[in-house]
């Protein structure tokens, strides 16, 4: 026992010593390090369902606080294999305060741990924010009219007919502040480039008052979700596609004006419209004539102004275009006329439907030429070119005004027919000429 206890205190120095050594030794071989690690995600949970029960819904304020970096320290080993998957940061809603600063935004803790077999030897973890704000308003749902929107345009030559989606309504649930702000909700359907009839997929698109959208299942944002349509945010949409072109509008007036006055010129406004329905069809159509019964000027002497319904002049299996209108206003301008007098040279003046065996002619004996009063503007007038003009006498017709049953030998008196007057011109009561007639045998 002697020998044992003799010189305690130098084996117990020598003990110590020897642990002290075999410490640094270890230590040196695996030192404890400090390390950054970021991008490691902060799950929020909610195994107490607190929004559930108090029928509220929420959020993180600023999304990028559910990503941090955080320092965590111990031994270099275990250190040194960490990756952001191996640490779990953990917002539970259970600790969630009744009362925000403001009514909404709460503070709540956030929680770390290493989630892998070597968790126990770190010595700590700290953290770039150990709170997160989280928002949090009552839930509300509402439900709207769905209709189809036409988006962009199909290829040139086509247009869009009829539309239709497979859903009527959407249902819509969010916080109460966003949900409110909703006005409509609309299937937008892109056309664009399409070249015949087909389905497509429709977004569905929510708008506040001011036609701003408003984004849906984003977690980031709104936190609108769609809760019926299983949830999804399209819809299928039907879209016809028919081919189209512009055709010019032609307007018929009748009637003649009053006397001295004339019809000198009609205008539509639009003057040609957009047309579309199968190609067959309208490969037909060269233009759209309107010869409606207020179109008459009979007696006017002023202008006629009026509004036409085109639809009734399209044919059956034929509509508008997109940029056409349903109706048209027509003016049919009147004029006072202007006279001039022309010298029509005799020879200018034929003769229609000779008779066989006989010889008829316009009498050139009594005079060169005969006098011609036209009517018409005074820039139609102008234009006419008095050695153009052109007439006949029609044999058949002065025989009958003549009262004679049987061509005789003799002179007739006949009415010249103008053949070739220029538009917007017309002659000014009738002027005759002597025919002569002989038998040949």
């Amino acid at each position: 026992m002697k020998k044992i206890m003799s010189n305690f205190g130098l084996k117990l120095a020598s003990l110590v010593f020897a642990g002290v050594i075999w410490l640094s030794v270890t230590n040196n071989q695996d030192p404890q390090i400090s390390r950054q690690i970021r991008d490691v995600k902060v799950s929020i949970i909610d195994n107490s369902n607190y929004l559930k029960n108090n029928n509220l819904v929420g959020w993180a304020v600023d999304s990028s606080d559910l990503s941090q970096s955080v320092k965590v320290k111990g031994k270099k080993s275990i250190v040194d294999t960490l990756t952001s998957n191996d640490i779990k940061l953990v917002a539970d809603l259970k600790n969630l305060p009744v009362q925000g600063s403001d009514g909404t935004v709460r503070s709540i803790p956030i929680e770390a741990v290493v989630e892998n077999s070597n968790g126990t030897d770190i010595v700590d973890i700290e953290l770039s924010n150990d709170k997160l704000e989280y928002n949090v308003e009552k839930k509300i749902s509402k439900t709207f009219e769905l209709k189809p929107v036409q988006i962009g345009h199909p290829d040139d030559k086509y247009i869009v007919g009829d539309k239709a989606i497979d859903l009527d309504q959407v249902k819509i649930e969010g916080p109460e502040s966003v949900v409110n702000s909703v006005t409509k909700a609309t299937a937008e359907v892109d056309v664009a480039g399409l070249t015949r009839t087909m389905n497509v997929t429709a977004n569905i698109v929510l708008r506040d008052k001011n036609g701003e959208a408003i984004e849906t299942n984003d977690a980031d944002a709104s936190r609108i979700k769609i809760v019926n349509n299983n949830g999804k945010p399209t819809v299928r949409a039907e879209v016809e596609i028919l081919e189209a072109k512009f055709v010019p509008i032609k307007c018929v007036a009748s009637g003649e004006p009053a006397d001295g006055y004339a019809v000198t010129g009609t205008v539509s406004t639009p003057d040609k419209i957009q047309i579309a329905g199968d190609s067959k069809v309208i490969s037909k159509i060269k233009e759209i004539t309107i010869n409606d019964s207020e179109l008459d000027v009979t007696g006017r002497t002023q202008d006629l102004n009026y509004t036409v319904e085109l639809d009734k002049y399209l044919p059956d299996g034929v509509r508008f275009g997109e940029d056409s209108k349903a109706k048209a206003t027509v003016v049919v301008s009147i004029g006072k006329l202007s006279s001039k007098n022309f010298a029509v040279d005799i020879k200018n003046i034929a003769v229609e439907n000779p008779i066989q065996g006989y010889d008829i002619k316009v009498d050139t004996d009594e005079y060169d030429s005969v006098a011609l009063t036209l009517l018409g503007m005074d820039s139609a007038l102008a234009a006419v070119d008095e050695n153009a003009l052109k007439g006949s006498v029609d044999t058949a017709q002065f025989i009958k005004e003549s009262s004679t049953e049987a061509l005789k030998d003799g002179v007739y008196s006949a009415k010249v027919k103008w053949n070739n007057l220029p538009e917007g011109v017309k002659a000014s009561g009738d002027v005759e000429v002597y025919v002569r007639v002989s038998k040949t045998n």
